[in-house]
């Protein structure tokens, strides 16, 4: 066996490791002249890194490009919940408003309270609006149809509720006078 390795060439068995980024040469032939560049290693590593940047820059900015959009669309879709949850509160707002109105005008027509303070909840009242008109004519976001639809709703739903309790209460006067009536009829019998 000592034999064998004896007449082996020196290449085959103990060939030499070449650096990763050994010295190059590239060789250009033309119209019989050639020309030789050398790449260092300092070069290769140079390139080596700004190709590696620039595939990391790449790759970030892909990243970002998605995720951007992403953030856009939440942030989108958080504007339109504020928007509407403004709406709503606008609308709410404007209902109680004109329920307050009208309990003055009605306290008024009454006379229960002096005409002072009447006059000072008439002003007070008068002043909220024009607030909120200012402020809904300054938002060009607010749909003033929107904001008229909700406040028509809400009121109809409050004359709904109040015309359903009055019909409740009528029921229940009305069972009254039914058993009123029995006993007047188990009276007169008797």
């Amino acid at each position: 066996m000592a034999d064998r390795n004896i007449n082996m060439p020196k290449d085959f068995c103990c060939k030499e490791k070449k650096p990763l980024f050994s010295e190059k040469e590239i060789i250009f032939r033309s119209q019989g002249r050639a020309k030789v560049f050398h790449i260092s290693s300092k070069l290769q590593v140079i390139v080596l890194s700004l190709v590696f940047a620039a595939a990391v820059w790449s790759f970030y900015s892909y990243h970002m490009y998605n995720r951007s959009g992403s953030i856009i669309q939440n942030k989108e879709q958080e504007i339109v919940k504020t928007r509407d949850a403004y709406v709503n509160l606008m609308t709410d707002f404007m209902t109680l408003h004109q329920n307050v109105g009208n309990m003055i005008s009605e306290l008024d027509k009454k006379g229960s309270k002096s005409s002072s303070e009447v006059s000072k909840y008439k002003y007070q009242a008068s002043v909220i609006e024009e607030k909120i008109k200012q402020i809904t004519a300054e938002e060009s976001w607010i749909d003033q149809e929107e904001v008229s639809e909700k406040i028509n709703l809400s009121e109809a739903l409050l004359q709904r509720d109040i015309a359903a309790s009055e019909r409740d209460e009528l029921k229940h006067q009305l069972r009254e006078m039914e058993g009123f009536i029995e006993e007047m009829k188990t009276a007169e019998m008797e």
